[in-house]
């Protein structure tokens, strides 16, 4: 695994980030882990500080969603659903299913915050993700907690 990168306001995000960690991993006794094949990756990013007008910009998740997947050497299965938000909980969510798996959104605009995540059994560049997200959102690392797990 590689480390969260948290630049700015170190005390304040790791906060944030150990609230927000899984608590708890569970093996069924009936999994043998000498047999599982540990295939996959997948990458989940939070970003903070997001305008609250880019949590309803369609159009630009939709691009998000639909230019990333070649990035990453990926094909699409179909094409981006992208649906709002309840009124207690405005924003957007949205998928793509891709050829080896998914990618998803929620954007919270009451929360100005985006969680993305990208899961896949084929290898793939994590980096380029993240890039691809900063450039879209006009967003820097520094607003972001990025979390991966690789079991290649």
């Amino acid at each position: 695994m590689t480390r969260t990168i948290i630049k700015k306001s170190y005390d304040k995000l790791k906060a944030i980030k150990d609230k927000i960690m899984w608590t708890k991993t569970e093996v069924g006794k009936q999994v043998d882990l000498s047999k599982v094949k540990t295939d996959g990756k997948h990458i989940r990013v939070e970003v903070y500080n997001v305008p609250r007008e880019l949590t309803f910009d369609y159009h630009l998740f939709y691009r998000f969603l639909s230019e990333l997947p070649a990035k990453v050497g990926m094909g699409t299965l179909t094409p981006p659903i992208i649906v709002s938000g309840i009124p207690t909980n405005p924003g957007l969510t949205g998928i793509l299913v891709i050829d080896y798996s998914h990618i998803s959104f929620h954007a919270f605009a009451e929360k100005n915050r985006i969680n993305f995540d990208l899961y896949s059994c084929k290898d793939f560049d994590p980096n380029i993700v993240i890039q691809h997200a900063e450039q879209h959102f006009k967003l820097s690392r520094d607003n972001m907690i990025i979390k991966e797990d690789f079991r290649f």
